[in-house]
């Protein structure tokens, strides 16, 4: 065994990140990878139920945090499903925009003319 020294210590050899052990927050983990997937498989039905009561909450304008407020669903999942509704084209942004909870200002969503 190689007696170590003061440098040794503060300079340590370099070690590449796939050589580091991973612990289970790091996301890197097989347990954690799995677990992830798992979750994102068992939301799938959810999501176009979950779209539709965003869409519906929308109504003929709204903004994202009125529709958390309709829904009682947390700002994370409003927000991307406001975000998947937009990029299919099912809502759009309106040139108006309300006061939030917060107080500031944010743009109202309105449903196109396609299927709610």
């Amino acid at each position: 065994m190689k007696n170590l020294t003061l440098f040794d210590i503060y300079n340590p050899a370099p070690v590449a990140p796939e050589d580091l052990p991973t612990a289970p927050w790091s996301g890197r983990h097989p347990e954690t990878i799995a677990t992830s997937r798992a979750a994102a498989e068992s939301l799938r039905p959810d999501l176009t139920r979950l779209a539709r009561v965003v869409v519906d909450a929308i109504g003929d304008g709204s903004t994202c945090d009125e529709v958390e407020r309709r829904t009682a669903l947390p700002h994370q999942t409003v927000s991307a499903r406001i975000r998947e509704l937009a990029q299919a084209g099912r809502i759009v942004a309106t040139s108006v925009r309300r006061p939030t909870r917060s107080g500031r200002f944010a743009v109202v969503w309105a449903r196109t003319g396609g299927p709610s």
